[in-house]
């Protein structure tokens, strides 16, 4: 036969209430007064972690992540290679330790342009656009980027 935690064969010897309404009093936590915000950590598929706010008293997250759409220049053949990420800083320094495949033969590089988003897909729009043919000729209108 199944017992159930606060049953027991024969006597406890212990002190602890028989009764389970008892019992349960008995293994009550007090209270604990929860902060207004809480730090919440996860991961996130490239391997990098964000930390997002959440509110005890509203629902909802407020993100602290801004992503970034990008241009950087080689100093090495004066190219230009278009990207988006959410860490500018940490990426760059990836390029230039050439963990990058396609910027590893090009470094150093250095931050030529960017443009801020709130979201991952406005970034990466961007990047697709500065790749196009109109984008190239708006970054060469603009003065952004020129002839090598």
């Amino acid at each position: 036969m199944l017992r159930k935690r606060w049953q027991s064969a024969g006597s406890c010897g212990s002190g602890r209430p028989q009764d389970p309404v008892e019992l349960r009093r008995s293994w009550a936590r007090p209270p604990v007064e929860k902060p207004l915000t809480k730090k919440v950590r996860f991961r996130r598929s490239c391997c990098k972690r964000f930390s997002l706010y959440h509110s005890a008293n509203k629902s909802g997250f407020f993100l602290t992540i801004m992503f970034y759409s990008y241009i950087l220049r080689s100093l090495r053949d004066q190219g230009y290679y278009f990207g988006h990420c959410s860490n500018l800083d940490l990426r760059l320094q990836k390029h230039n330790a050439g963990k990058t495949r396609s910027t590893k033969a090009r470094r150093p590089l250095i931050v030529h342009y960017f443009e801020t988003f709130q979201t991952k897909s406005e970034a990466y729009k961007r990047e697709m656009f500065f790749k196009s043919l109109e984008g190239r000729k708006w970054l060469f209108e603009n003065n952004i980027i020129s002839l090598r």
